[in-house]
């Protein structure tokens, strides 16, 4: 149970590291995340989730030095007069154990992927920011273009005109000067526009990604914690958020597919 716990939220955390990479070193990224370092970073997020669930019993750094942990066994021992007669194993922690172990499997996955992405979406920005730099000096470069064109094409309208006058004129001729006269700078609002909606959608991404993981593992790790010291968090609630957690495996197939640029 810790270990695949463990090694999904690691995963989440890895793939966050992966994206952030591909956005801030794009030309790099295929160098630096080759098939060599990928299966690397796969069997160490497995090695670390090994360790940090059978690490600590077989040293026994997770025995409980109080009598909770006989008294927990004791009362599913077979006929006792209490039990139904089934064994039961009890894994009590102690404080220490229960503090690394989660720190190690969410809240330091949690915080890197927070800070990763949120660098992603900064970047993503940035990049639009530059693109929308190089739109606007693209319509300048054009407002200019398109005042030269009209002066041209005045003094070709005059020289026809005389001509015209002359008899020497060809009626219903346009100038190559009008059939490319540019046609302005909606191409660029609208790779604007469709950016802007990327971004967005990218963002409600990040955002669902993050809000998901959170509200799905945050309440079991708090209360995991909570219950080393305290005895008054209910058995069927520790459960419940004990299968919340798991639930956010379920979602994230579904959250990682929902965005292709993500994918």
């Amino acid at each position: 149970d810790v270990m695949c716990v463990t090694a999904s939220i690691h995963t989440l955390c890895a793939i966050a590291v992966d994206r952030y990479i591909a956005v801030t070193r794009p030309l790099r990224y295929e160098t630096l995340m080759n098939k060599r370092r990928a299966r690397i970073i796969i069997v160490s997020v497995w090695v670390v989730s090994a360790l940090i669930s059978f690490l600590p019993m077989q040293m026994g750094w997770w025995k409980e030095s109080s009598r909770k942990a006989t008294v927990l066994v004791q009362e599913h021992l077979p006929n006792n007069g209490s039990g139904n007669g089934s064994m039961t194993c009890e894994f009590d922690i102690t404080p220490g154990y229960a503090i690394v172990s989660s720190a190690v499997s969410f809240y330091l996955p949690m915080f890197v992927m927070i800070f990763v992405y949120s660098k992603v979406f900064r970047e993503a920005q940035k990049q639009r920011e530059k693109i929308d730099r190089c739109e606007v000096r693209s319509n300048h470069h054009q407002h200019h273009q398109h005042h030269h064109h009209q002066h041209e094409h005045n003094n070709h309208q005059q020289q026809q005109q005389h001509q015209m006058d002359n008899g020497t004129g060809q009626p219903g001729y346009t100038s190559p000067i009008e059939r490319r006269r540019p046609t302005g700078s909606s191409g660029g609002k609208k790779l604007s526009q469709i950016l802007s909606r990327k971004d967005h959608k990218a963002l409600k991404t990040m955002g669902l990604i993050m809000g998901t993981f959170t509200l799905c593992w945050l309440p079991f790790f708090v209360v995991n914690i909570v219950q080393v010291y305290c005895s008054c968090v209910p058995r069927g609630l520790f459960v419940m958020l004990n299968w919340l957690g798991y639930a956010n495996s379920a979602f994230n197939p579904i959250i990682y597919c929902r965005s292709p640029e993500l994918r």
